[in-house]
C-alpha cells in the first residue's frame, strides 16, 4: 500500500495507471493476502500438538512475505523510471501496428478493401 501511495502522490497518473494494472503487483498483493489469511488461521487449523510445525511454517511464510515485499519494492522502482514507461509504450505501439497490419491483410484477402497504390509505382 505504501508503494501505491507513493506512486499516486509523487508521480504522473500514467505511472499510477500502470502500477494498478500491473500483473506482478497484483500477484504479489494476492499472495500477501493468502499469507496473511494463512497466518491468521494457523491457530484454528493446527492442534496444540503441532504448534512447532505451525511456528516453522509461519516463519517460512513470513520470510516469503518479506521476499515478496522486496520484489514489489524493486519492481515499483523500475516502473517509476521513465525509460521503463517509454519501453512499455514502445512495445504497445509495435503490437498495435502489427494488429492493424494483420487486420488490413484480412480485409484485403476478404475483398472488403483494395490495397492502395504503392509509392514506388507512382513515381514511374
Amino acid at each position: 500500500m505504501f508503494s501505491l501511495q507513493q506512486a499516486a502522490d509523487k508521480h504522473t497518473p500514467k505511472i499510477l495507471k500502470e502500477f494498478l494494472s500491473d500483473r506482478i503487483i497484483r500477484n504479489i498483493y494476492w499472495e500477501l493476502v493468502i499469507i496473511a489469511l494463512s497466518l491468521f488461521l494457523f491457530p484454528f487449523v493446527f492442534p496444540r500438538d503441532y504448534a512447532l510445525y505451525a511456528m516453522v511454517l509461519a516463519l517460512l511464510l513470513l520470510w516469503r512475505s518479506f521476499l515478496l515485499l522486496r520484489k514489489q519494492y524493486f519492481h515499483t522502482a523500475r516502473m517509476i523510471d521513465p525509460r521503463f514507461l517509454m519501453g512499455l509504450e514502445h512495445n504497445r505501439a509495435i503490437e498495435l501496428l502489427q494488429d492493424i497490419d494483420h487486420h488490413l491483410d484480412r480485409l484485403i484477402r476478404a475483398g472488403a478493401i483494395r490495397p492502395g497504390r504503392d509509392n514506388n509505382r507512382q513515381n514511374s
